[in-house]
């Protein structure tokens, strides 16, 4: 884990043979949450009007234009709780605890990574190093022995990048700008070695 690994970043870790945190990451927030922005005050502001077909009760609870219906409200809730025992049920599985006191812990409270290891949601304090090791032991590599580490997904054509953004959703449209500013701030590629490491991105 790096600087954070909460909510969504440890559901994600429960599936690992081992957790290894740094001292200040913060982790946990074993919770869901959910919610969605009411821009009907901002289309009147700007003299815009929606006309609205569904079918189905709930076909327009996502929409933006109304606040939830009761019913929404309650099929929301059922969704959320059905989530969250998920998730606590993944970390008592995985973390081998109580599932009591996996909800003590739990309620969406975040933890840094030190006060995380002695709650036993993290087993090793460490970085890049340790993990690497604890990969070796786990893959049975001697742990003097070099390795490579390989990023996913591989890097793309920059050219792509660049039509991508033209092509693609906002979000994904920003990334990618993201990536391309980064790309020139730090040069088209860089690498990275050491005994441990061998890393090109």
């Amino acid at each position: 884990m790096g600087n954070v690994a909460a909510s969504g970043g440890y559901w994600i870790a429960t599936a690992a043979d081992k957790i290894i945190a740094q001292n200040s990451t913060i982790t946990g927030s074993i919770g869901v949450i959910t919610g969605k922005p009411i821009l009907k005050e901002l289309w009147e502001k700007i003299g815009v009007n929606w006309e609205e077909i569904k079918i189905g009760n709930n076909a327009l609870m996502w929409s933006l234009n109304n606040d939830f219906s009761a019913e929404e409200s309650t099929k929301l809730n059922k969704n959320l709780d059905k989530i969250y025992a998920d998730f606590k049920n993944k970390v008592a599985i995985s973390r081998h605890l109580d599932e009591n006191y996996v909800e003590n812990i739990a309620k969406g409270q975040v933890w840094s990574g030190q006060r995380a290891k002695e709650l036993k949601l993290v087993d090793i304090i460490g970085g890049y190093k340790e993990a690497i090791i604890e990969a070796k032991i786990l893959a049975k590599i001697p742990v003097n022995e070099p390795v490579n580490l390989v990023i996913y997904p591989n890097e793309e054509p920059f050219i792509k990048l660049l039509t991508n953004m033209f092509s693609s959703p906002l979000s994904a449209t920003l990334l990618n700008l993201q990536v391309i500013v980064n790309k020139f701030n730090s040069g088209y590629k860089s690498t990275v070695k050491s005994p441990e490491l061998n890393l090109t991105y």
